[in-house]
């Protein structure tokens, strides 16, 4: 009896052994099955990873491909910057020279502003026998930095189109300012000397002191589209009305990202001159993209000057980015078989022009 007892009491050891045991396998069956569930939703993640990685380059593949204007003008922008330190290598450093591009466009037939005045540094400036009205402006800047529509009060001198009234010092402390601040921007936008006077041009109507720019974005001889911008007063950004157009006039309404655009601005009456002058100034300045700035005005189309590299926010719908992009990638193409082909580019102008220039210190 007493061996049964003891026979029993080891087989309940032995079922309480092997239940232990059976747990902790039951329990690392567990764990195993935790884990490779876990291990295939960590594959299925990184499955899902890869698939995205894939299609994100995909799309950046194709955005490469794409043509983009917003993206070629920041390029341009660095060309720019460095074609400033060596203007005579590249067509860029000379066509932010106002002086230059205003003698580029008078040798090609189209009407500019009179000059007036040169003036070799911002100390030699003198007013006194100049018109009443007309406007002072720096060889280099943009955006209205470095120009003033003038005219004489009393000895003093009114920024035309607002109540601001000052004086010769009071200008020339201005540029001085304008000058300092410039050194926090590019080196082709800079306002530099010579220092220049040229004739107050009048729009064809009388509904603005300021002229209505009509500025014409050119790809070598072709047309992307025209942006009309009429301003209330110089140099302030509020009260501006923009409306944009294409080649043949139409109205594109907005095609510009957070810019409202004003359908009251009118289309220039002799638009098809304005669209003839730039796309001519357009191919002799020997670059795939500039914008041409004109004026209609009551002695007809009038040249305003070019700007390789425009300031203001160039942020257009995806739709028509693309479209100036293949403009621009379009006209590099045409402009390097025409250096292929050896065809005549460039822009040397008569002598008596270049002459003008080099005594103006350009």
């Amino acid at each position: 009896m007493t061996e049964q007892r003891e026979l029993v009491t080891e087989l309940r050891a032995k079922v309480g052994e092997l239940r232990a045991n059976a747990e902790v396998l039951g329990a690392e069956a567990r764990k195993g099955r935790v884990r490779t569930r876990r291990a295939r939703r960590e594959l299925a993640e990184v499955r899902e990873q890869l698939a995205t990685a894939a299609a994100v380059n995909k799309d950046l593949r194709s955005v490469e491909r794409r043509p983009s204007f917003r993206r070629m003008l920041v390029t341009e922008r660095g060309l720019s910057h460095a074609a400033h330190e060596h203007p005579n290598r590249s067509p860029r450093g000379r066509l932010s020279d106002k002086l230059f591009s205003k003698a580029l466009a008078d040798s090609l037939g189209v009407r500019i502003p009179a000059d007036l005045q040169v003036w070799p540094d911002l100390d030699s400036i003198e007013l006194g026998s100049l018109p009443d009205e007309f406007v002072l402006k720096s060889t280099g800047g943009a955006s209205s930095r470095g120009v003033f529509p003038l005219r004489r009060l009393h000895g003093e001198y009114r920024l035309i189109s607002t109540g601001d009234v000052t004086t010769l010092d009071g200008i020339q402390a201005r540029i001085r300012t304008q000058m300092e601040l410039d050194s926090t921007r590019p080196s082709y936008d800079w306002i530099r000397p010579p220092f220049y006077a040229e004739e107050f041009i009048r729009d064809l109507s009388d509904s603005s002191e300021i002229p209505v720019d009509v500025k014409v974005y050119t790809f070598y001889g072709r047309v992307g589209q025209v942006l009309l911008r009429r301003v209330a007063r110089h140099g302030e950004r509020s009260g501006i009305g923009y409306r944009y157009l294409g080649a043949d006039g139409s109205d594109l309404g907005d095609v510009s990202i957070g810019r409202t655009t004003d359908p009251t601005v009118p289309v220039p009456d002799r638009f098809g001159e304005i669209i003839a002058a730039a796309e001519k100034i357009s191919r002799a300045t020997g670059l795939a993209f500039v914008r041409v700035d004109l004026y209609q005005t009551r002695n007809g189309v009038v040249f305003g000057e070019l700007t390789p590299c425009p300031g203001e926010p160039q942020h257009y719908t995806e739709d028509h980015d693309l479209l100036l992009g293949r403009f621009w990638q379009e006209a590099q193409l045409r402009l390097d078989a025409d250096v292929a082909n050896g065809s005549a580019i460039g822009f040397d102008l008569p002598g008596e022009k270049s002459d003008r220039l080099e005594q103006a210190g350009a």
